[in-house]
């Protein structure tokens, strides 16, 4: 009996550390150290996984970006190019025991349609709303850019400030208010793009 309470010992010890030996044994590696991606496009960075016992390889390892503002990622290695300028991607696996990087470079687009979420919005006096805005590029990809705002009658709405995106790189919007009852027109500009909404202020 004692020889056989020794054997499951060892196998529970050999079991144990067979386990723990299997979870550092998962290695990462991007193949490349830079990538070029053009902004707003979303992909999935390149990545080899190795020794992960799970179906989805994307469950032994985890993903970071040093820039949220300009890559994004979302699950897995899918990442979106947000905004134009450089990020440092990261990918790890058993507590960053095994971990690789690259550097991505998002390209910028040139925006060919500027678009205010509400063609018509109706406001209370001396209350408040939000216009969202979205710039995309000639291949519906969208993008951000810091445009302006501007009221055509100041003495029915006024221009509060904006939205602001992420690390107030871009706005996301514009936040306005009621002054008094009528109907004008809210403008949103960046460089030749114009799209406007109507505000009417309820008496």
């Amino acid at each position: 009996m004692r020889s056989l309470g020794i054997v499951i010992v060892l196998a529970v010890v050999v079991t144990g550390c067979s386990e723990i030996l299997a979870a550092f044994l998962v290695t990462v590696d991007i193949p490349a150290d830079s990538y070029s991606v053009a902004e707003g496009r979303t992909w999935d960075v390149p990545v080899n996984i190795s020794g992960c016992d799970s179906t989805n390889p994307d469950d032994c390892v985890t993903w970071h970006s040093d820039h949220g503002c300009v890559v994004r990622f979302g699950t897995g290695a899918t990442a979106t190019a947000v905004h134009f300028g450089t990020a440092r991607v990261d990918v790890s696996a058993n507590g960053g025991a095994s971990s690789d990087h690259a550097d991505v470079t998002v390209l910028p687009q040139t925006p060919v349609k500027l678009q205010l979420a509400e063609r018509l919005l109706p406001l209370a006096r001396d209350g408040t709303g939000v216009l969202a805005l979205k710039l995309f590029d000639a291949s519906d990809h969208e993008l951000r850019r810091p445009a302006t705002f501007t009221s055509a009658d100041t003495t029915l709405v006024v221009i509060q400030g904006v939205d602001p995106g992420c690390e107030a790189l871009w706005p996301d919007g514009v936040q306005i208010r009621g002054v008094r009852a009528g109907s004008t027109f809210v403008f949103a500009r960046f460089d030749t793009l114009v799209d406007s909404s109507s505000v009417t202020v309820q008496p």
